[in-house]
C-alpha cells in the first residue's frame, strides 16, 4: 500500500515539474526568442509618452526606432503647456520600426474674452458666465437711473477683458433709480429684523415706534404707514408700531 502511494506521489510530482518547465519555456519563449524574433524583423512595442513634455517624448520615440510627429495642438485644462494629451498608435501596440507616433500636444487653458452681461438680469448673467467656466465672486448693489432693479450695470473684469477658466468675475447689480417709485411692502406680523432687512433691500427708511401689547410677540410689527400697496419714492419713510417687550 505504501508503495502504491509513493508510486503516484512520485508521478504527481513528476507531471507538476513537467507543467513548470512548459510554462517556463514557452514564457523564455514569448519573451527572449519571441522578442529577439520581431526585432530582427524589425517590430517594436510602441512607447507610452502621454503626459510627457514635447521634447521627452519624442526623444523616447526616436530612440526606441520611430518618428515622432505633432499632428495638432489644441487647449487643456488639464495638461500643462507643451505636454502630450494623446498618442497613436496606443501604447503598447507592435509595429515595424520607423512607424510614425503621432501626438496631440497641449496648448494649456483656452485664453477668451470676458462676455457682455450688462443690462441682463442677474441670474442669466451667472448662467453665461458659468457656461464658460468662470467663477462669480463677488456681488455689489448700486443704484442707478439707467439700468432697472436686478439687472447687471457691469463686471469686473470688464467686457472683452481676456480670461480663461477658472477666473473670478465680478458683478455690480442695479438697485434701480433712487427717485423710483415704490410699491410699499406689508410688514406686519413681522419681526423687526426681517422688516429692516426687506426696508434696506427696497431703498426705503423705516421709523419704528414701540408700543406694551401683552397678547402679541414682542418686536413683532403690528400696524405701518403707510399702508402696504400705497406708492412713494425710494428713500421714503415707513412708521412702524413694533410691539414692545414686557417689562
Amino acid at each position: 500500500m505504501n508503495r502504491k502511494l509513493a508510486k503516484i506521489l512520485y508521478r504527481l510530482i513528476y507531471l507538476v515539474a513537467l507543467a513548470g518547465g512548459i510554462i517556463g519555456g514557452v514564457m523564455i519563449f514569448d519573451r527572449v526568442l519571441m522578442t529577439s524574433f520581431t526585432r530582427a524583423r524589425g517590430v517594436r512595442e510602441i512607447p507610452d509618452v502621454v503626459g510627457m513634455s514635447e521634447s521627452e517624448a519624442a526623444t523616447i520615440s526616436r530612440d526606441s526606432g520611430f518618428d515622432f510627429i505633432v499632428s495638432r495642438r489644441e487647449y487643456s485644462d488639464s495638461i500643462p503647456e507643451t505636454f502630450v494629451i494623446s498618442q497613436r498608435p496606443s501604447p503598447g501596440t507592435m509595429a515595424k520600426k520607423g512607424r510614425r507616433v503621432s501626438v496631440v500636444i497641449s496648448l494649456s487653458s483656452e485664453i477668451f474674452e470676458i462676455p457682455e452681461v450688462t443690462n441682463i438680469h442677474y441670474r442669466q448673467a451667472r448662467l453665461e458666465l458659468d457656461a464658460m467656466s468662470l467663477i462669480v465672486g463677488e456681488t455689489t448693489r448700486e443704484h442707478c437711473d439707467t439700468i432697472q432693479r436686478d439687472f447687471v450695470i457691469a463686471t469686473n473684469p470688464p467686457m472683452g477683458a481676456q480670461a480663461e477658466a477658472g477666473d473670478t468675475v465680478d458683478l455690480i447689480v442695479s438697485l434701480g433709480s433712487e427717485r423710483a417709485i415704490l410699491v410699499v411692502p406689508n410688514f406686519m406680523g413681522q419681526s423687526i429684523e426681517q422688516a429692516e432687512k426687506i426696508a434696506k433691500e427696497e431703498g426705503l427708511e423705516l421709523i419704528i415706534n414701540y408700543r406694551i401689547i401683552p397678547t402679541m410677540q414682542a418686536k413683532t410689527i403690528y400696524r405701518q404707514a403707510p399702508e402696504p400697496g400705497a406708492r412713494v419714492e425710494r428713500g421714503s419713510s415707513i412708521t412702524v408700531i413694533a410691539v414692545q417687550e414686557g417689562r
